[in-house]
């Protein structure tokens, strides 16, 4: 577990608005999520993008109310358990957008703390171009080898 803290135990630059600006430049979308209620207290600009909310109807959310079947509330808290439990973790997140848009996320989640609070981080890669991409070299692969057996 990690704890976010300057060298000196005091909080970089100006606090907040020093934070508020290093998650808003990051191109992965970021939700800092309450181990204690499972709830969303803080994203960044690039998660609002992704699903399409403003930040004030992220927030208090539970995560896995963010994804598609079978990304469910259920697995989601099961992921969130094996950060806690077994350090960070990666996987697949099937996530819908507040349109219906539904995408594939890559997820990096990990439990860290601020003084004595303990927080998950969670960075959401947007990889619905990859997984698009391997289907596509799927069927070309399956396209092949139908070919070959001709």
């Amino acid at each position: 577990m990690e704890e976010a803290t300057g060298d000196n135990g005091q909080e970089p630059e100006s606090g907040y608005h020093f934070q508020r600006a290093v998650l808003d430049a990051l191109n992965d979308g970021v939700f800092v999520v309450s181990v204690d209620c499972n709830s969303i207290v803080e994203v960044n600009r690039s998660a609002c993008e992704q699903f399409r909310y403003i930040r004030e109807q992220m927030l208090g959310k539970n995560p896995g109310g963010f994804g598609q079947f079978p990304s469910t509330q259920e697995s989601m808290t099961e992921w969130l358990e094996l950060a806690r439990d077994e350090g960070p973790q990666r996987f697949e997140w099937l996530a819908r957008a507040s349109d219906g848009h539904v995408f594939w996320t890559e997820i990096d989640a990990r439990l860290f703390l601020i003084g004595d609070r303990a927080l998950y981080l969670l960075s959401l890669r947007d990889i619905e171009d990859r997984k698009k991409a391997e289907r596509e070299r799927a069927v070309r692969e399956i396209k092949l080898r139908h070919e070959q057996k001709l």
